[in-house]
């Protein structure tokens, strides 16, 4: 699986392994997913990268935010999202995904926006168990 994330991360002109970051955007509040959560073992589990912020252990998080896998960001600090590849998740059309698709984050380096913005109709492994992450 590595020489496969290696060799899609050298397409797209990415860094191997690429900073994955995973976005929530719910109608009042932007979330970070962290390490520990359902989808942040997955990315451990594929041995790809997290940002520094996101990259936070359960114990630490529910000491510091009071969860243990999400971090709740503005919309000013939605930097702290960036990464090489950002999955954005949302479901629903909120004023806040508007806002965030007009940001720096998600209109820098537009040639490789096609990659550092992959379009997704479900995150089906954002769930926190098998049966949400398999409907």
């Amino acid at each position: 699986m590595h020489e496969a994330i290696e060799a899609a991360s050298s397409s797209q002109g990415l860094p191997f392994p690429p900073q994955v970051s995973v976005v929530r955007i719910y109608p009042d509040s932007i979330n970070l997913y962290l390490h520990d959560s359902f989808v942040g073992v997955i990315l451990q589990d594929a041995g790809l990268a997290r940002p520094e912020v996101q990259n936070i252990p359960a114990s630490e998080a529910q000491q510091q935010f009071g969860n243990p896998i999400q971090v709740s960001i503005s919309l000013k600090r939605l930097e702290q999202a960036d990464g090489d590849v950002l999955f954005v998740w949302t479901g629903e059309d909120t004023s806040q995904a508007s806002q965030a698709a007009q940001s720096p984050v998600a209109t820098t380096q537009s040639d490789a926006n096609a990659a550092r913005l992959p379009r997704s109709r479900r995150l089906d492994w954002v769930g926190n168990n098998y049966r949400q992450s398999h409907p």
